[in-house]
């Protein structure tokens, strides 16, 4: 059980989400929920109630995390690259792909971006 209010009723943003008995009543916090809650810039929602904006700059900032951590390093060093067998060279071309793509899907917002072995392992 997790203790709440809203900072904002029409954009949903949380004042406080607590599962604390004790710090809901020091806080006013007086609505209840199985959610749990999201964080995201500063702002605080719960988990079914996370705008579709914020749901998208979500997934693109995940995406381009894991484009720039873990794609960019080993696609953009030559010796890496070349270290690398022709079928994993197409594993990361495929997964920078799907990455680039991802926003094209239909159920966009509504993705789990996958990591390289996530993707990898189903492919």
């Amino acid at each position: 059980m997790f203790y709440y209010r809203y900072k904002n009723e029409e954009t949903k943003e949380l004042y406080a989400h607590t599962s604390s008995q004790e710090q809901a009543k020091l806080d006013g916090l007086n609505l209840t929920t199985e959610q749990k809650a999201v964080a995201w810039d500063g702002c605080v929602y719960l988990e079914n109630e996370v705008p579709q904006t914020v749901k998208e700059e979500m997934v693109r900032d995940t995406r381009d995390n894991y484009l720039l951590t873990y794609v960019d390093p080993v696609v953009s060093n030559p010796l890496r690259w070349a270290d690398l067998s022709a079928e994993e060279q197409k594993q990361y071309a495929d997964y920078r792909r799907y990455l680039l793509d991802i926003t094209d899907d239909p159920a966009f917002p509504d993705v789990t971006v996958k990591t390289f072995d996530e993707f990898i392992a189903v492919v």
